[in-house]
This record gives C-alpha cells, structure tokens and sequence, in this order.
C-alpha cells in the first residue's frame, strides 16, 4: 500500500505581531486530595483568598474589554487548491473567518470578566455603567479613576485584547490498494490563540494595585474520513466517485476563542477575588470490616453526612477503628467544622500513628487559614 500526504489549503490566518511574551504563569489550582484510590468521595467546598489582597475594596467598577486591534490586511482569504483535490463537502462547511468576531469575542470578554468578578463579594458596577463614567470623565476632566471613584467605586478593572491568531487547514492522505482504487482521507486542523491584559486601579490613589497578561491556546483537531474511489482505467476526467462521505465537523472560530475566554474567567476569579472551590476527599475503606459501618456509608451517598458523622465517631470512640475516625473527621470538614475536624484528626494520628491521619490535619489546617484569609479580605 502506497500512502502520500499533502496540504491542500490554509485559510484565516492572521497576527497583529510576532511577539514574545513575557508571561508568568498563572494557573487556577484545584486541590483534590485523593488518599485512597478508589471508593466513597466527599464533596468540600471551601473558601480561598484570591491572590491579590484587595482587601478594604467593596465596590468594583468593571470597563468594556477593548477589542483586539486589527487591520484589514490581516485577513487572507482561503486557498483550497484545485477542486478535485478538495471535495465541495469540506470547502462549503468550512467557516470563513471574518473581522465581525474580535468585536464579539471583545463582548463576550466583557461579560466573562463582570460574572469572573461577581462571586457574592464585591458590589459590581457593570460595564455599560462604568464606560459612560469614564466618557464623563473625558468630557469633565477627570482621570478615570477619580471619576470612578466619585461614583463610589473602591477599585477601577480595564482590560483589552492585545492579540488574536486563528487557522484551520486539511491535510489530505491517499492510499493505492492493490485492486487499483484509490481512497482520500481528510483530516480537518484548526488552531485559536488569544492574549488579554488586564490592569486594576485604586480609585483613590490611582495607583496600580496590579497588572496581568493571559495567553490562552485552543487546538482543535478533528479527523473525519471522506472515502472517494479512483478507477485507474479510466480518463483522468472521469476518474473519480463518490463511495461514501463523512463530512467534516468545523468548529466556528468564535466559540473556539470563547472556550479560551472560559479558562480566563476562572484565572481571573482566582486572582482577584475571595471565591469557593470544590475539592473532593476520598472515605477510608472499611477495613477491618465493621458490619454497623455500611450504614454509614450508604448515608454518605444519600448526602446524609451528619447521620454518617455519628456512627463514624461512635464506633471511633468505642474501639479505635481507624477508618471510624479517619472518616469522622473529613464529614467534619465537609460540614464546616473545621477546628474540631482538626483535632479529631490529629487525636486519630495521635492513637494510631498513621501518616494518612497527619496529612488529613495539616490539609484541614491549610484549608481553615485560606477560609481566615478569604474573609479577612472581606472585610471593609
């Protein structure tokens, strides 16, 4: 079997420049904890400080994201190569990237930022709000700051998208079976890129409090097969039919930016503001088997963690079953109750002296000072 593969078109490429950036790393940590490797998980929902302290800002005044700033001659129209080479299936479905989406992905942005922001801790002045602010403050002469903190807004967040880059080409594969008939394999490749800068302003002093760049990647490869028989005995005109098709699925080049613009709202909830995350600890097994624990965990699985509580600490308090009190004290941190979760895991490590037990105090204790933290940054 002979194989030749080749590209047949790029389309819809497009860059402002070539830069490079300088980008610290910013991620969003999920902490699960898994110290089993299988069997009853329990939900923890737990509050975490963001990583910038805006502590003493209650207000916060949200500007429109500014769209990336394009130029026409950025665009480039598609080449698909001769029409035999590509099938009117994969060249009709294939969407044309058009100047249009900057100014929606700006909208979307936009919006991501405002719900980012909004967890239930700030009071939020929307965009459409804050931008007629910052017009009266050109028209007033004030700086936007002032303005915005006229209109009582502690802290002023302005964003904008520095750069976009998009593409979408196919390949095509060929493969010569020894009968004489000829197959095409399409394979559909699109690529999104997208950076965004944010700055955030106290209103007071008009100062910087910080300043971040994200730059976000969504790859998306989809391999589809288009079959086509080629009959090597006949004129080159009439060579090729159809057999079967499996179209090629195009994603639409906004929804891909918006899938970027996704993973930077959760970035930025966790660096701007006091936010819940869920994490998930995973129940000791019941070993050595104690027959009134099934009880137990069947009413964890029910959501019944109070009832699941009491028989744990009981069976804890009567015989030592490490299990017993290991679990008590994850259902207390699941609860909330995170000092006593803290000592009845460290009087679990105490008896036994498992290191799973030492582990499960320090995460209690690490969770408990994000939980102080995040309300200290609360506070007026």
């Amino acid at each position: 079997m002979k194989m030749r593969k080749r590209n047949l078109y790029r389309k819809g490429r497009f860059r402002i420049h070539e830069w490079n950036f300088a980008i610290g790393s910013i991620s969003l940590v999920f902490s699960v904890l898994l110290l089993c490797s299988c069997g009853t998980s329990v939900q923890i929902k737990a509050l975490v400080p963001g990583m910038i302290n805006l502590e003493g800002c209650r207000t916060v005044a949200v500007a429109s994201v500014k769209p990336y700033d394009y130029h026409r001659s950025e665009f480039m129209s598609g080449r698909y190569g001769d029409s035999r080479d590509v099938p009117e299936s994969i060249r009709s479905s294939s969407p044309a990237f058009t100047p249009f989406v900057v100014d929606e992905v700006a909208a979307e942005m936009s919006r991501s930022l405002e719900r980012a922001l909004d967890q239930g801790f700030y009071t939020i002045i929307g965009t459409t709000q804050t931008d007629s602010y910052i017009t009266d403050s050109e028209l007033l002469g004030y700086s936007e700051t002032a303005m915005l903190g006229k209109r009582g807004a502690d802290v002023l967040i302005t964003a904008s998208i520095d750069d976009m880059f998009y593409e979408e080409f196919v390949d095509s594969e060929e493969e010569e079976t020894p009968s004489g008939y000829s197959q095409m394999k399409y394979s559909l490749n699109q690529r999104a890129e997208m950076v965004l800068s944010y700055k955030v302003k106290n209103t007071l002093t008009g100062e910087e409090i910080d300043f971040g760049v994200l730059n976000g990647t969504y790859p998306f490869n989809r391999y589809e097969r288009y079959y086509r028989t080629h009959i090597t005995s006949l004129p080159a005109e009439a060579a090729w039919s159809e057999s079967s098709i499996s179209y090629l699925r195009v994603k639409e080049p906004v929804d891909m930016f918006k899938e970027i613009i996704r993973s930077f709202s959760e970035e930025l909830t966790a660096r701007l503001t006091p936010h819940y995350e869920t994490s998930y600890l995973t129940l000791m097994r019941n070993r050595p088997e104690v027959d009134t624990l099934k009880e137990a965990y069947e009413l964890v699985e029910k959501g019944q963690l109070q009832k699941a509580y009491d028989i744990f600490i009981r069976e804890w308090k009567n015989s030592h079953h490490f299990p017993s009190g290991y679990n008590a004290a994850i259902l207390e941190m699941s609860l909330g109750r995170y000092s006593q979760a803290y000592v009845l895991a460290g009087e679990v490590w105490s008896v036994t002296g498992e290191d799973s037990a030492s582990k499960l105090q320090k995460h209690i204790a690490e969770t408990e000072n994000n939980r102080n933290s995040a309300l200290k940054q609360m506070r007026d």
